[in-house]
């Protein structure tokens, strides 16, 4: 089945299956008991009435033929429902673990894709100057011993009672690193702030954690927001609210939950709303899909929809500004990503927490190409990537500002991710092509990257018509001038 068909769609079509298959395994099982149970019963009344063709005459046979007919109907169905739990709930429960809430971000950051602290440099380091430093009294290196007990980093033992007493130090500052990882923490249940570990008090945590962010601001604030908007633990609008609040990334989720949702009175209002989002996050692929669903009043409409969304941001940016972060808070936010992400389940509000904190220094950075990295790998070795959207988004962010590379793998996604819009064609030809001339002037030349790139452009030209090559041809000068070189 074609993964682009809506997931529900899938799902139905597979519980379905699952359904009949089960039903006929089931009425097969029960067929031959009844055989076995009843063939001793039918023996015996035919000896008794001396007829056996006649057992079921009469109404007393009669009842007796329905009464079987409808037991055997009802534990068909009861058996099927068996079946379909025992066979399904399994898989629905790994899945229920690995996947996030519908609607909300995949998990960014997979543990084995980040680099760990646990060098020698860094066990040194751990030793000369972070310990000193949490002694002294310093909030974030407290910060930093309790997140190396937590995961048994920098040649320190896992040891969650240590860890708590080290981070609860930093957040009684009201440091924001130390609140955060306080938070989270007793909410998976491995940190708990106070002796109480009951699921109420855990649930209370998470109140806390929507405080922090409400009181918070910048980067600190989206960080929040994006945590609360992946977990959907909390009901808000996380990801509207960090998009408000200048991140792309929520712009992308943002749309994608207004992609799928469905306005009785107005079908095409969540699609123009979700094109003015896609619009924000710098999502083409996916404006030009949902451009090929309006006709033409509908898509000036859409347009119009962007243009407001843009000048909402815009408002929003203004009245708190986004501050550009210093080398050193970029540092210290993607050393939190990576050491949050440490030895972390996918499915925790600490993964969520890493993957916020990887996400705001793609955006802050401009490292679109890492965080693009990041969602492409995954899980486990031979499962697919988590999101193909997101990664398609993220690789052709990262082409825009001007990665030869992420271009090249942009076309190649396109090439099998596009298919279901005609207009991709066009940008799948301009990639590859750009592709091409940006890694043949790079100062080391990939001759296999090139190649790759040149076949590609073929195969894009050869698929498309006249009128198509010069829409791809035009696109291409475009974005000659308007990528940066790097």
């Amino acid at each position: 089945m074609s993964p682009h068909l809506p997931r529900a769609l899938r799902l139905s079509f597979w519980f379905a299956l699952w359904g009949v298959v089960t039903g006929l395994l089931a009425q097969a099982l029960l067929v031959g008991a009844v055989v076995v149970v009843l063939s001793p019963l039918i023996f015996v009344m035919a000896m008794i009435s001396g007829s056996p063709g006649k057992i079921f005459d009469g109404p007393p046979g009669t009842a007796a033929y329905l009464g079987t007919c409808a037991l055997l109907l009802v534990l068909t169905v009861a058996l099927s429902a068996l079946l379909l739990v025992f066979l399904t709930a399994p898989r629905m429960a790994r899945g229920a673990r690995d996947r996030p809430k519908s609607g909300s971000a995949q998990r960014p950051v997979p543990a084995a894709a980040v680099p760990l602290p646990t060098t020698p440099a860094a066990v040194d380091e751990m030793a000369a100057t972070i310990m000193p430093s949490a002694r002294a009294g310093d909030a974030y290196a407290q910060w930093e011993v309790g997140e190396a007990f937590r995961h048994g980093l920098f040649g320190l033992p896992r040891d969650l009672a240590r860890a708590n007493e080290w981070i609860a130090q930093p957040a009684a500052q009201r440091d924001p690193d130390g609140q955060l990882s306080l938070i989270t923490g007793a909410i998976d249940y491995d940190l708990p702030n106070a002796r109480d570990t009951s699921l109420p008090a855990r649930r209370g945590q998470v109140p806390r954690l929507v405080a922090l962010g409400e009181r918070s601001s910048g980067w600190r604030r989206v960080a929040v927001e994006l945590i609360l908007g992946i977990e959907r633990t909390e009901p808000g609008p996380w990801f509207e609210r960090a998009a408000l609040h200048g991140s792309r990334y929520a712009a992308f989720q943002f749309a994608g939950q207004l992609d799928e949702r469905r306005d009785p009175a107005d079908p095409e209002r969540p699609l123009r709303e979700a094109y003015g989002w896609y619009a924000r996050a710098g999502a083409d692929v996916e404006t030009a899909r949902l451009a090929d669903r309006f006709d033409p009043v509908a898509r000036a409409a859409a347009l119009a929809q962007a243009d407001a969304i843009q000048a909402s941001v815009a408002a929003s940016l203004r009245e708190n500004p986004l501050p550009e972060l210093s080398p050193d808070a970029l540092q210290r936010v993607q050393r939190r990503a990576r050491m949050v992400a440490a030895g972390r389940d996918v499915g925790s509000y600490q993964s969520a927490d890493a993957g916020a904190h990887a996400i705001v220094y793609a955006e802050a950075a401009g490292e679109t190409g890492e965080l693009a990295h990041w969602f492409a790998t995954p899980f486990s070795p031979g499962t697919p990537p988590r999101d193909g959207g997101v990664v398609v988004w993220l690789h052709s962010l990262a082409a825009r500002e001007g990665d030869a590379a992420a271009m090249l793998e942009t076309a190649r996604l396109l090439e099998g991710y596009g298919r279901r819009v005609p207009r991709h064609g066009e940008q799948l030809y301009a990639w590859y092509v750009l592709a091409a001339e940006r890694l043949q002037a790079a100062p080391v030349v990939d001759a296999a990257a090139v190649a790759a790139a040149l076949a590609g452009g073929a195969r894009a030209k050869a698929a498309l018509d006249e009128r198509q090559r010069r829409a791809g041809d035009a696109l291409v000068e475009e974005w000659r001038t308007s990528i940066p070189v790097r």
